[in-house]
């Protein structure tokens, strides 16, 4: 991966799970049914190399769909795939075989560190007008705008060094399992191009094709990409402008029902007795309904708000939150419940640093 201004004092614990990290998000952000908890190990297997040329019937057959559909020049793309590079190893890190799920207590080690709440209050600083702006502006907390972020690509440091057609075209004709998501994911990165007018051969991803600061594929690209620009023109620069990927991750939450100044999480503990069937069914229930099937809450909360029971394991054991459904919101970004909370905690983490580092410095 693309690594730039790393500071030295950066962990390797946090450089490595961020190399990790990046490429598995943008796919789970399209529905790609991978878990960011898992630790994996690369495929011995040597994928079998793909041409991009005019004698692949497969290519011809979709550069032809894509003329149509699209309307864009048969000339045009048959050049740009002669340009193309097949990455084998974009499939070998696609078919790592996992090896064993973390608990929530060891995600939380490896990805709440204190050297990313160190740099993510730094970010926050360097960018503390973008942040209040575009969170006025989508209604989503300056804490899950910077969590996102840190989590996603250490805050735009690692974002991918391979070129997104290269990646795109190898998974969508060499590796088969996925070869319908990923000529999609082809296709849109075209339109996506044809429409900013960037140059396809420019645009740079992570192994699996997510682009930029905000890891979007580039379907969610066309979908939710958000231009800070006052020129309605101006296509969002995910890339290389912070206020434009913290733009798009305002309003990709915005499109998926965050519910302005809602709950989030809440850590909970359990009474002695408890009915475990309605705490942790997966269904969401009243305050109420969750005070009497067991749960005590830190402070007073609204009984009519509606909450889902989590059991995880944490440190050193058991560990107990009630999520809202902005929780969901998160998981709508990546489907991994240690994912959301991860970046909910971190977030707040960050901002509680952040808040303690103007106090002394107001004294």
């Amino acid at each position: 991966m693309a690594i730039t201004l790393l500071p030295l004092t950066l962990s390797l614990r946090t450089l490595l799970f961020s190399l990790y990290r990046v490429g598995i998000t943008g796919l789970l952000l399209c529905g790609y049914p991978a878990s960011a908890s898992v630790v994996a190990s690369a495929s011995p297997s040597q994928p079998k190399p793909i041409l991009f040329t005019e004698n692949n019937p497969k290519i011809n057959q979709f550069i032809n769909q894509l003329a149509t559909d699209k309307k864009m020049d048969k000339e045009y793309l048959h050049s740009i795939f002669k340009q193309l590079k097949f990455k084998s190893d974009s499939i070998k890190l696609m078919t790592r075989n996992p090896e064993r799920t973390k608990t929530w207590g060891e995600y939380e080690t490896i990805v709440i560190t204190d050297d990313k709440i160190r740099l993510g209050v730094r970010y926050l600083k360097q960018h503390l007008d973008t942040f209040k702006r575009l969170s006025h502006k989508y209604d989503v907390p300056v804490s899950i705008l910077i969590g996102i972020l840190g989590i996603e690509t250490l805050y735009g440091k690692i974002t991918g060094k391979f070129r997104a057609a290269d990646v795109l075209a190898t998974l969508a004709f060499g590796y088969d399992k996925r070869a319908t998501f990923f000529k999609k994911e082809l296709a849109a990165l075209f339109v996506l191009a044809k429409q900013t007018k960037f140059d396809v051969l420019s645009l740079k991803s992570s192994y699996a094709g997510a682009l930029g600061i905000p890891q979007f594929m580039p379907s969610s690209y066309l979908d939710y990409a958000a231009s800070a620009s006052l020129d309605p023109k101006q296509p969002a620069d995910i890339w290389n402008n912070p206020e434009d990927a913290i733009a798009s991750i305002g309003y990709y939450l915005k499109r998926h029902h965050w519910q302005k100044e809602g709950l989030i999480a809440i850590p909970v503990t359990l009474k002695s007795k408890v009915n475990t069937a309605i705490l942790f069914d997966n269904n969401m229930h009243s305050v109420q309904e969750l005070k009497q099937a067991g749960f005590q809450f830190p402070h007073s909360l609204n009984n009519k708000i509606l909450l889902k029971g989590l059991k995880l394991e944490g440190k050193t054991g058991p560990v107990y939150w009630a999520v809202a459904p902005n929780f969901n919101v998160i998981k709508s970004y990546n489907p991994s419940t240690l994912y959301a909370l991860s970046v909910y905690r971190l977030g707040k983490q960050i901002l509680m640093k952040y808040t303690q580092e103007m106090k002394t410095k107001n004294k």
